[in-house]
């Protein structure tokens, strides 16, 4: 073989083998997103329970978080979640929902627009997304703790969960830079205030 093939052969192969290395590197620092419920002394899922009293009587609001934790070895980019929830005899999607990152609470961000833009998920950090609640108060002379209706989603548009109903959800964490993550979980609620706390089963 000419001595100048050769050489080409060898540059080629030597441009090959540096890209893969490059592209193996790459691939192991690629970020790993890790769904799960969110979790605190000790207690998953954790269940935010914001109680204030006025007067004779108490309100209050609990809330359930999903965490998504990034264990890999680079920042996951322009992070977006999607939450599926369906009736679980049918399995049909009843809802499509875009869910808030926590740390973009209302109050702090007033246009839609900041709501529910994208967010880094840094490495080894977890970020919390907002997904249901549910209104309660004993607004009564019984002095009994009485729940809304319906368990609602965090985010617009609202979708409302029934009591004494099975539903399956599923979400779903997007991001440029990082494969599909998801995460499942059953809902089926009694109706009742404290009830909240125990509706949520990992799948």
């Amino acid at each position: 073989m000419a001595e100048w093939v050769t050489n080409i052969l060898s540059a080629l192969i030597g441009a090959i083998l540096a890209l893969s290395v490059r592209e193996f590197i790459e691939w192991l620092k690629r970020p790993n997103l890790k769904i799960d419920f969110e979790e605190k002394n000790n207690q998953k899922p954790f269940i935010i329970n914001n109680i204030s009293k006025e007067f004779n009587w108490e309100e209050g609001d609990k809330h359930l978080r999903i965490g998504v934790l990034n264990k890999g070895l680079s920042a996951a980019l322009n992070c977006e979640a999607k939450l599926e929830i369906s009736l679980s005899k049918t399995k049909t999607v009843e809802s499509l929902i875009i869910p808030r990152w926590s740390r973009r609470e209302p109050p702090i961000y007033v246009d839609n627009k900041d709501i529910y833009q994208p967010i880094t998920i840094n490495r080894m950090d977890t970020e919390l997304l907002s997904i249901f609640h549910l209104l309660y108060s004993n607004k009564n002379t019984d002095n009994i703790l009485r729940p809304s209706q319906n368990i609602v989603t965090g985010s617009y548009p609202q979708f409302s969960l029934q009591p004494n109903f099975t539903y399956k959800a599923k979400v779903t964490i997007f991001s440029s830079n990082a494969e599909p993550s998801t995460f499942s979980f059953t809902i089926n609620w009694d109706g009742t205030v404290d009830g909240f706390d125990k509706a949520f089963r990992k799948d």
